[in-house]
């Protein structure tokens, strides 16, 4: 999953250089499974619901 993300990056004699990048990863993708099951949880899905359409709309492999 590829997410556009914020980064800053420190150039020599101590500036910033600001920008924009793509990302990807289980530290990208995880937010936004949580957020998808809670979502899914506070639309009054229950658990078994939340997870199956949790892994429809972000597939994994094991």
């Amino acid at each position: 999953m590829d997410v556009a993300s914020s980064f800053v990056r420190l150039v020599p004699g101590g500036g910033r250089r600001f920008g924009y990048a793509r990302w990807s990863g289980t530290s990208f993708a995880a937010p936004q499974v949580a957020a998808a099951v809670a979502n899914a949880l506070r639309e009054g899905r229950d658990p078994d619901e939340a997870r199956d359409l949790a892994r429809r709309h972000y597939p994994f492999e094991r």
